[in-house]
């Protein structure tokens, strides 16, 4: 078994404003929850795990095996906050792999939305969220690799024991509520509830 080596740790745009002090540029309805749980991570986090997760970078590769990977939060081109959903033209995800090198495996996150295809030799994935889905499914999504083979995977888990920890961290009872709403409903969150 391969132990977990610094290179293989990526920089979200969240984990950037928490150790930052910076806006994490998140989507128009998500902002008052950003802020809200920023404040929290801000106040209940040392200044070296602060210091450690400003220093992570947004953008990694590496090998294991034979196989070369690229891992970042968003895509190469703007690995902490641009969005680039599997839907988009191949055009655009030509573009990204050439700013990646062509890899055996493109690793993303930042949509929160599980993805497994193949653009030429380069297998792209997005695990999906586990705690925070945007996808319609309340599920915790994840990947796991096996000497080559990527599976997507989805599980449930107890919603209401995730909420009951929202308890004592000083969140607003309306904050707790949408995000309870986000855990509950897979990513559905009223426009009007965010405001």
């Amino acid at each position: 078994m391969q132990h977990l080596s610094e290179e293989w740790l990526i920089q979200g745009n969240h984990d950037r404003a928490v150790g930052r002090d910076e806006d994490p540029h998140c989507s128009g309805p998500y902002q008052v929850l950003a802020a809200a749980t920023q404040a929290v991570s801000a106040r209940l986090l040392s200044a070296e795990q602060k210091q450690f997760l400003a220093g992570l970078e947004p953008l990694q590769r590496f090998q294991l095996g034979k196989a070369v990977f690229v891992a970042c939060h968003a895509v190469p081109s703007a690995p902490l906050y641009h969005y680039l959903p599997q839907t988009s033209p191949v055009t655009l995800w030509e573009s990204e792999l050439n700013a990646a090198g062509h890899p055996d495996f493109l690793l993303l996150g930042h949509t929160h939305e599980p993805m497994k295809t193949r653009f030429h030799q380069t297998l792209v994935i997005n695990p999906g969220s586990v705690g925070q889905p945007k996808h319609g499914d309340a599920r915790a999504a994840y990947a796991v690799w096996v000497d080559g083979e990527v599976t997507l995977r989805r599980v449930g888990y107890d919603h209401e024991q995730t909420i009951r920890a929202y308890d004592g961290l000083g969140l607003e009872p309306h904050t707790v509520e949408l995000l309870a709403e986000v855990l509950h409903t897979g990513g559905h969150l009223p426009l009007e509830s965010a405001r």
